[in-house]
Parts: structure tokens; sequence; C-alpha cells
């Protein structure tokens, strides 16, 4: 089989003396629809996303048993914790976990987490907590606890390869 030769009349459809302006405004319209749909789509995501920031308590809390607040690191999301989690239910330690968006400062993130603990500790002022942050996570826990806002007590604080001297 031979390919065949360009017939007459091939101009018509992309010459720019004839309809190369309809063609590219109809990409324009086109490329504008896509982007405010692609918009919409981001802007769901990242208000569906900020549903999950925040400390997120176990659904049966009690507060008179010890709390372990699991703060994850940097581009991560609390599911990290699965393990860490159920080791710590298994000694009779309650759960929680707070997650932040991982876009922004740290003191943004442990202001946010610093709202979050003085709204716990004004609902339930008995309960004992205890924090555990890897990486980025133990920077915002350690920036609440030195931090003006602290104001209750934290009983344990573990921070697991926090970079408490930045990173590259």
């Amino acid at each position: 089989l031979s390919a065949r030769p360009a017939q007459a009349g091939w101009r018509d459809y992309i010459s720019p003396s004839k309809n190369w302006q309809r063609i590219k405004n109809c990409c324009r319209a086109s490329s504008n629809h896509i982007k405010v749909y692609c918009r919409e789509k981001v802007d769901k995501a990242e208000a569906d996303q900020a549903k999950t920031w925040g400390l997120k308590l176990p659904a049966d809390f009690n507060p008179n048993k010890p709390l372990v607040v699991l703060i994850h690191g940097l581009d991560s999301h609390p599911g990290v914790w699965y393990s860490m989690a159920q080791l710590l239910e298994s000694r009779q330690y309650q759960v929680a976990y707070f997650a932040f968006p991982s876009d922004g400062p740290i003191q943004d993130d442990a202001e946010r987490f610093a709202n979050e603990m003085q709204a716990l500790h004004q609902t339930f002022p008995q309960t004992r907590v205890d924090l555990i942050g890897h990486s980025m996570g133990g920077l915002i826990a350690r920036a609440y606890i030195e931090g003006n806002r602290y104001t209750q007590p934290i009983d344990h604080f573990i921070a697991i390869g926090p970079p408490n001297h930045g990173s590259p």
C-alpha cells in the first residue's frame, strides 16, 4: 500500500487566510473552558482536603484515658501512622491524628495545631496528652510547645527525625 497524495483543498482547512483564525478561536475557547473546568476541580479538591486538616479524635474518645496525638511529616498524611496506632491502641492508649497542609510555613501549621490543642483542653481539661511527630510534624509540635500558646502541659513529646537545623 502506498500513501495517498494530499488532495486539493487541504489549505481550506489550515490556511491562515481561510479558516486558521476560526480554528485558533475555537482552541482558545476550548482551553478557557478547560482552564475553568480544571480550576473548579482544583478548588473542590482543595476544599475537600481542607476538611481533613486539624485534630481528629477517636470516635469513642474517653477524656479520662491517655491520648497520643500523631502528627505526620511533610507531604504525608495520617495514614502513615497505621502500624504505630495499632501498637498504641493495643497498649490502651487512645490515638488522635493532627493533619495539616504541607505547602505553607511551619508557623502557620503550628498555629493551627495550637488552636486545636486549646479547643481540646478547654473541652476536656483533664485529658493527658502525649505527642509524637515525624519529620515536619515534630517541628510543628515543637513550635507549639516552645510558643506562647502552650498552656496545657504535654506529658511526653517524641520527635522522630525532625529536621531541627533545616533541610536543603
